[in-house]
């Protein structure tokens, strides 16, 4: 396994997003490992990952017990017709 730096892991996160015009994915561990070229990551190079997907392409990059989500950091999913905070609370 040919181990990558962050920038081409974070260029091939951006990349994937794109390709399949998505605007979030998920990524199980294992696929994420793959993709990364590792067989170990401490939590510094995850928060390097983070905050370098974040500033060169606005990608949101979370880590959860099962899966990576990557998304792009903008409402791509309003479901809200009217905002909150108008809601009157009457049922």
């Amino acid at each position: 396994m040919a181990r990558r730096s962050r920038d081409d892991i974070v260029n091939e996160l951006e990349e994937h997003l794109r390709l399949a015009g998505k605007p979030c994915m998920t990524l199980p561990w294992p696929d994420f490992y793959r993709l990364c070229g590792r067989v170990r990551m401490k939590q510094p190079f995850l928060d390097e990952l983070r905050e370098m997907a974040s500033a060169r392409f606005q990608l949101i990059v979370a880590y959860g017990r099962n899966a990576v989500v990557v998304c792009h950091d903008r409402n791509f999913a309003d479901i809200a017709r009217e905002p909150w905070w108008r809601h009157d609370g009457g049922g």
